[in-house]
C-alpha cells in the first residue's frame, strides 16, 4: 500500500482558509478568528490530557467564555490554583474542533486506503486504547510538521522499544507514514480515517454533562 505525505507549509500551519472558515461557522454558528483557531490545539490537547488551562490572555479568555455560553465548553476557574482553568469539551464540539485542526495542521498520509481498515486489529478501539500515550505523542508530532524525535528537549527518551513497535505495526497496516530523516528523527503523517479513530479513543472517559452556568469562570 503506497501512502505520500501532504505537508501543510510551515508559513500555512494554522493559517484561516475559506474550507475552514466555512466548516466551522456551518457546524458552530460562529466565525473563525485567528485567534480562536490558535487556540483550538491546546484547548485540545489540555482537555485530552486532562490537564488545566493556563498562561492565558484577555482575548483567550473571552473566547473561552464565549464557547461555554454556547455550550460548546465548559470553562471555569480552578479555584485552588490561581491562574489555572479547568475545561470539558462537548463531544460534538470535539470532533468538530479535531476537524478543523485536521485541515490546518496535520501532515498528511494519502493513497489508496484498505477498502475494510476499520476491521484491521490495529485500528479497533481495544489495541488503540492500551496505547494512549502514544496516540498522544503521534497526534502531537501530526500537527507539529509530522516530526517525531526519539529524544525529547530534556534529552530523555521520548520513544519506548515497545512504542516503536506499535509505530511500526500502524505503517504496515497502511495507516501511517513513518520515515526516520536524521539519527533519532522521525518524519510521520496520517491518513483520515487514523487520525478519526485516535481522536475517537483519545476523547476521556466518563466526562459529565456540559454545565455553561454564568458563574463557572
Amino acid at each position: 500500500m503506497e501512502l505520500s505525505l501532504v505537508f501543510e507549509r510551515k508559513e500555512n500551519r494554522g493559517m484561516l482558509n475559506e474550507k475552514n472558515k466555512a466548516y466551522y461557522f456551518e457546524n458552530t454558528n460562529r466565525e473563525l478568528t485567528k485567534q480562536e483557531m490558535r487556540l483550538l490545539p491546546y484547548m485540545v490537547y489540555t482537555f485530552q490530557n486532562k490537564e488545566k488551562l493556563s498562561n492565558l490572555n484577555e482575548e483567550e479568555i473571552n473566547i473561552l467564555k464565549s464557547l461555554n455560553e454556547q455550550g460548546l465548553i465548559e470553562f471555569k476557574r480552578s479555584y485552588h490554583l490561581p491562574g489555572y482553568y479547568d475545561i470539558k469539551i462537548n463531544e460534538d464540539f470535539y470532533f468538530i474542533c479535531n476537524e478543523v485542526l485536521y485541515m490546518s495542521y496535520a501532515c498528511k498520509a494519502v493513497g489508496d486506503f484498505e477498502k475494510n481498515i476499520y476491521s484491521h486489529r490495529y485500528i479497533k478501539d481495544e489495541y488503540l486504547s492500551k496505547n494512549k500515550p502514544l496516540l498522544l505523542k503521534l497526534k502531537t508530532a501530526f500537527q507539529d510538521l509530522g516530526v517525531l524525535r526519539a529524544v525529547n528537549h530534556r534529552m530523555k527518551k521520548n520513544l519506548t522499544k515497545k512504542e516503536f513497535s506499535v509505530i511500526e505495526n500502524f505503517k504496515k497496516a497502511g495507516f501511517i507514514t513513518f520515515e526516520e530523516i536524521e539519527e533519532g528523527k522521525f518524519q510521520l503523517g496520517t491518513t483520515k480515517r487514523f487520525w478519526n479513530q485516535i481522536n475517537n479513543v483519545l476523547y476521556p472517559e466518563n466526562v459529565e454533562e456540559i454545565s455553561n452556568s454564568e458563574m463557572a469562570y
